[in-house]
């Protein structure tokens, strides 16, 4: 079961595992000396005897709550922005088979791409709107992909059918 600190916790000995170590929490101790004991110069204690202001998620070093939850923050933004860059490039691809290939293809065919478009164009919005939320453009700096991302969610494709004679 997820416990303490996030991490699992033996139901039977009460046992807190930190991936590196354990951690009993009735001693207040690791159970091994710390893998980064020449660092940390703490061979057992838990997030430097300060575990109000520290975390150790992985048994091995302490680390500030504050730089902890900054980082997960950061590493959160960096993999949103991986998935926005990915739409951005599947929607150019999309909009650029659909402008080449529009005359070609038959009306289904057309409404059904441009039907997966608009899908994408949600869910990129989705996660555009999450990375305004969660202030990624302070964590990582903003980019001109975003910028670019936002210009494809304003895009409308209308199809009008011309009678041909």
């Amino acid at each position: 079961m997820l416990g303490y600190d996030g991490q699992y916790t033996n139901s039977d000995t009460g046992l807190i595992y930190l991936r590196a170590r354990t951690y009993d929490p009735a001693t207040a101790q690791f159970m091994s000396v710390d893998p980064a004991v020449e660092k940390t110069r703490a061979p057992y204690t838990y997030a430097e005897d300060n575990p109000l202001t520290n975390v150790d998620p992985r048994g091995e070093c302490a680390a500030s709550a504050r730089v902890a939850l900054a980082s997960s923050v950061a590493d959160d933004c960096k993999v949103l922005m991986g998935k926005i860059e990915r739409t951005v490039r599947e929607l150019k691809k999309r909009l650029r088979d659909l402008l080449e290939d529009r005359k070609k293809l038959p009306l289904k065919e057309v409404k059904g791409h441009i039907k997966a478009f608009n899908q994408k164009q949600r869910r990129l919005e989705k996660d555009l709107k999450k990375w305004n939320r969660e202030n990624c453009s302070e964590e990582i700096g903003e980019t001109p992909q975003v910028a670019e991302a936002w210009e494809l969610v304003k895009i409308e494709i209308q199809i009008r059918i011309v009678p041909v004679s």
